[in-house]
């Protein structure tokens, strides 16, 4: 079997911007964990595109079974990417979902009807838009942070995190004060503004199929400190798996059933219980620890899911903890 592995993490032109550290980090660290999963897979041969401004480890440069295409600037990534999937079986696309990117890259694909790894690109448009996603959340009976009207801004108190209404990890997040609230013009067709809310933050990585969803793991998550805090550090595997995670995570792909593969899940432990944050349709920075910590193949997990279309019956554990450093 064929595989290409292509991954797209600045907006534009490609190569026409710097490319930021932090998404140079990221993106780098999710393509060669992804990478080293599927060249530890038998009778897969790879393919996988890579930023000129990036560079593989040496030992997935010197992997016999990958080939790897440089992207320069004067490519259109579109054009290379529809080029390179007619030539394989099945493509894993790593994107931002943030403007619309993965989306519109995998409907693409699809409309090529090019068998791919990825959520649906419908499943990820709705995930993508956290308004809609929230709403969607809301009405299947799921405990989600809200999102204030024009209204409720007006009747304030505390804080507050202001973000991008289509935005990825913590781009653009910002924490607020309810005074300062009214004194900032904010777009609520474009910007969300929901409340801070105390508690642990942590993560699901999950394995998804039409509908059904098995937990890979759950991870703890650190944030910088200030008013626009980033995710520092994952500790993949740390947390214990409960009932009701394992029931939320079934709840969340049965509202979205065009999840499958990978999917990331944002949450926090409030005293009053567990709250989404949001759904992430994509590989997420916990993937690059997730292997070590279970001793499994999870992109052996995801291609076999995807392509028999049934989820695994048992997920291997272990007690084991990686720790990712984000940045």
């Amino acid at each position: 079997m064929r595989l290409l592995i292509s991954e797209f993490i600045c907006g534009g032109g490609m190569q026409h911007d710097p490319l930021p550290v932090h998404l140079k980090q990221e993106g780098l660290a999710m393509l060669q964990a992804v990478l080293r999963d599927c060249i530890a897979i038998d009778d897969l041969s790879l393919i996988t595109t890579l930023d000129s401004r990036l560079e593989l480890a040496p030992d997935i440069q010197s992997a016999a079974a990958l080939k790897s295409k440089t992207l320069h600037a004067d490519e259109n990534y579109i054009d290379c990417l529809k080029r390179l999937s007619l030539d394989v079986d099945v493509v894993l696309l790593i994107a931002p979902e943030s403007d619309d990117l993965l989306a519109e890259f995998i409907a693409q694909l699809e409309d090529l009807q090019v068998r791919h790894l990825n959520c649906t690109s419908q499943s990820i448009a709705h995930c993508a838009d956290k308004l809609k996603c929230e709403q969607t959340l809301a009405a299947a009976g799921l405990a989600v942070v809200r999102s204030l009207s024009a209204e409720d801004m007006k009747q304030a108190l505390g804080a507050y995190i202001i973000k991008p209404r289509s935005g990825v990890a913590c781009e653009d997040l910002e924490i607020v004060q309810a005074e300062d609230l009214l004194t900032r013009s904010i777009d609520l067709n474009e910007t969300l503004v929901q409340p801070l809310l105390q508690g642990k933050h942590a993560s699901m990585s999950l394995l998804c199929w039409r509908g059904n969803a098995r937990i890979l793991s759950c991870n703890e998550q650190c944030f910088s400190q200030g008013s626009s805090p980033r995710l520092q550090l994952c500790r993949v595997n740390s947390e214990p798996i409960s009932v009701a995670l394992n029931e939320l995570a079934s709840a969340i792909a049965a509202a979205f059933p065009g999840l499958s593969g990978y999917v990331g899940v944002d949450y926090i432990e409030t005293e009053q219980g567990i709250v989404i944050i949001e759904i992430n349709p994509r590989l997420s920075s916990s993937y690059v620890g997730l292997s070590a910590a279970l001793n499994e193949n999870i992109a052996a997990l995801c291609l076999h899911t995807c392509i028999h279309g049934q989820l695994p019956n048992k997920i291997k554990r272990t007690d084991k903890v990686v720790e990712v450093v984000i940045g």
